[in-house]
């Protein structure tokens, strides 16, 4: 099975359809034209190549042009401008997007469906990758892998899950990470299966492009799989998630909506997959996978050996765990300053040390927070005197977007914060070491001003939007309106419709001014409400409309110029 995938990507006949772009499908003939194309444009220059694509199909024509060109590929966790210098400097940037990057390449796949290229493969040669991850320490932590491991991980996952002739494969997870890569490109590949070229972010998109009635395996994560909405009507084959232990109540929840029990797959950069399971009872265990030898340090820390892995040293998880008699595990808990978001391992050293270089930031600690259904990483923050200026003039909502703007280009989604507190000092214990339950108190009221709203089925078109909104009976809009029979007053409803167009758009209108409002219905603790709202960038003007049940509660007009 060796170099199975780049060997398919060059040999499958033209016309086998291997990506689904909308209505459109990509074959093997455009990705191996468009990868020879890539490989003349790398002939004269050096050195690895950084590959980041926004599509599944041009990041495998760049796997198979670094291939055809002799050259091995870095993989970005993310695209951050500051970012992709600090891994790649000076190295040419292969990818499917405009870019400003002084050695940017980029990859164009043709539309002809008749594009087709020879591709030799006399001199097979292993290709190498070099994963990113947070590791333990405030830099990117390089991960090597070879595109024979890689191919012969997918040989498991086919053993595994066999999966159907010519179904396809959608994802809410990037391919540039490992389980994405393995998941969207190697298995389908050797399956015969074809992948959808796009990640989707919303329940609602893949819902419609499941309404076609193809069977389709579903790969996500628990942060998705987590936040499924009312109302969604899909059924996937398959669902497989990854990223992070999936919380039983979230299974259960998915299984409901989606109509069959994930798969969850246990495992790292690092050491490729670790282990599966499926969640009919709350205590289910993992089973290991094929190859896979997963042992118990003394203090209770999971360990594995694994053909996956870099060398055949035990890797040891950073998880808590117990083993049954079977060789099948419980997970009880992470060890360590690793913390998984979303299923991006994230470097809380990193993240902090990123946020205390900003002007405004004299100290900064950082916490996982619980939420409803997921946790989120939230940060602590001293200000110096530009800091408290800025307090003063932008509140601590605006403030905390500002913040979490200023780390875009260093630090990925992922790893900037969500939550933000503005203190004086940090709380320290009489030991003056900072603890962890006083941090949690900052913390422990929902729907602060400096939070951001738990909205859900966030859906955009240019410069409208719509989502939904539970609000909890215990959010700061219902205090003292009215005792003993709260409802949300309508300015409260006005000032909720400007931080959504602010959290969706990072936009707001220009100005206070209130025009046309209507009320006619209360809003009570613990209802669901839908926002609609659209922007007029021109006049700086945002109109918005809430609905309860279907029935208008509110509408009106914020801000506008001239």
């Amino acid at each position: 099975m060796s170099f199975q995938l780049l060997r398919s990507l060059g040999t499958l006949p033209a016309r086998h359809n291997l990506f689904r772009r909308g209505d459109i499908w990509i074959n093997a003939g455009q990705v191996r034209s468009a990868a020879s194309q890539l490989a003349m444009a790398l002939s004269g220059r050096s050195g690895d190549i950084v590959l980041q694509t926004a599509s599944l199909s041009a990041f495998a024509t760049g796997l198979l042009g670094a291939r055809i060109a002799g050259r091995d590929v870095i993989l970005p966790a993310h695209d951050g401008a500051e970012y992709l210098r600090t891994i790649g400097d000076g190295l040419p940037l292969v990818g499917d997007q405009a870019s400003r990057h002084p050695e940017a390449i980029r990859i164009c796949i043709p539309d002809d469906a008749e594009a087709d290229a020879n591709v030799d493969w006399q001199q097979a040669r292993d290709l190498r990758l070099t994963f990113y991850t947070s590791g333990s320490t405030a830099e990117p932590k390089p991960v090597h892998k070879s595109i024979r491991q890689l191919d012969d991980e997918a040989e498991i996952l086919a053993r595994l899950w066999p999966g159907v002739p010519l179904q396809t494969v959608m994802s809410t997870v990037p391919h540039h990470h490992i389980y994405g890569l393995l998941f969207r490109l190697f298995w389908p590949v050797l399956i015969s299966a074809t992948s959808h070229d796009d990640t989707y972010a919303y329940w609602e998109t893949i819902a419609a492009r499941m309404s076609g009635g193809d069977p389709a395996v579903l790969v996500s994560s628990p942060a998705h799989l987590g936040r499924i909405p009312d109302g969604v009507t899909c059924r996937p084959t398959m669902v497989f998630s990854s990223g992070g232990p999936l919380p039983h109540v979230a299974a259960s929840a998915s299984c409901r909506a989606l109509g069959t029990w994930p798969v969850e797959v246990l495992g790292s950069t690092e050491t490729g997959g670790v282990g599966w399971r499926t969640q009919q009872d709350a205590n289910a265990l993992w089973q290991p996978l094929p190859e896979v030898d997963v042992s118990l340090l003394a203090g209770g820390e999971l360990q594995v050996r694994s053909p996956h892995a870099d060398g055949d040293a035990m890797c040891i998880l950073g998880d808590h765990g117990v083993l049954a008699d079977d060789g099948r595990f419980l997970l009880q808990g992470r060890i360590g300053p690793v913390v998984k978001i979303e299923g991006v391992r994230v470097s809380t050293v990193r993240v902090e040390e990123t946020i205390a270089a900003l002007t405004e930031v004299a100290a900064c600690r950082t916490l996982m927070v619980p939420g409803s259904g997921h946790n989120r990483l939230a940060a602590v923050v001293v200000l110096t005197d530009p800091g408290l200026e800025r307090l003063a003039q932008e509140g601590p909502f605006r403030l905390g977007r500002i913040l979490r703007h200023a780390l875009v280009g260093q630090l990925s989604a992922a790893e900037r914060p969500r939550l933000w507190r503005f203190v004086g000092s940090l709380p320290m214990n009489t030991q003056g070491k900072v603890t962890m339950e006083a941090l949690l108190g900052l913390f422990d009221r929902p729907s602060r001003r400096g939070e951001e709203l738990p909205l859900t089925g966030i859906a955009v078109t240019g410069n409208e939007a719509t989502a939904r909104l539970r609000l909890a009976g215990d959010m700061l809009w219902f205090d003292g309106h009215f005792p003993g029979q709260p409802i949300m007053p309508g300015i409260a409803q006005v000032h909720v419709a400007m931080r959504a167009a602010q959290q969706i758009w990072q936009w707001q209108p220009d100005g206070a001014n209130l025009m046309k409002l209507k009320f006619k219905r209360v809003v009570r603790p613990d209802e669901e409400v839908t926002l609609y709202l659209h922007r007029d960038m021109k006049k700086g003007l945002l109109r918005f409309r809430f609905e309860c049940d279907g029935i208008e509660t509110s509408s009106g007009r914020i801000g506008g110029r001239g």
